[in-house]
C-alpha cells in the first residue's frame, strides 16, 4: 500500500497513501470547526481556527501519523491576516495547512475553507 500510486500528474498526489490521509485530515478539520459557520469573522476567529488545527494535528503527530521530530517539524497551520487580508474575507476564513506524512516524507500543503458571518 505505502508504493501505490495514483493517476495524478501532480508530484503531491501521486502516493495514495498521501491522497487518502490528506483527504482524511481534510474531512475531519471541516467537520470539526463546523462552529464556526455561526462565528464573526476576524482575529478571535482565526485564533480558534488555528488552535482547534493545531490540536488535532498534534494528536496526529503523537499517533504516528506524521513524521517529524517534534509538531513544528510535522505540520504548520496558517489562518491570519497574511492568508485572510481584509476586504477578502467576506463570509469565507482560509485555513493553509501543511503536513509531513510518515511516507514518502514530503511536506504536503493543503488549504481549508469555511463559511463564517460576515
Amino acid at each position: 500500500m505505502w508504493g501505490a500510486r495514483t493517476l495524478s500528474t501532480s508530484p503531491d498526489w501521486k502516493y495514495l497513501n498521501v491522497r487518502r490521509l490528506v483527504s482524511y485530515l481534510t474531512e475531519s478539520i471541516h467537520s470539526g470547526t463546523d462552529w464556526a459557520v455561526l462565528e464573526p469573522n476576524g482575529e478571535r476567529l482565526r485564533a480558534s481556527l488555528r488552535q482547534a488545527v493545531t490540536s488535532f494535528l498534534e494528536n496526529q503527530w503523537r499517533q504516528g501519523t506524521l513524521m517529524g521530530r517534534t509538531p513544528q517539524e510535522a505540520f504548520y497551520v496558517t489562518c491570519d491576516a497574511t492568508n485572510n487580508p481584509p476586504g477578502s474575507t467576506d463570509g469565507k476564513v482560509v485555513i493553509d495547512i501543511g503536513v509531513a506524512p510518515v511516507r514518502p516524507a514530503e511536506f504536503i500543503q493543503f488549504t481549508v475553507t469555511r463559511a463564517c458571518r460576515a
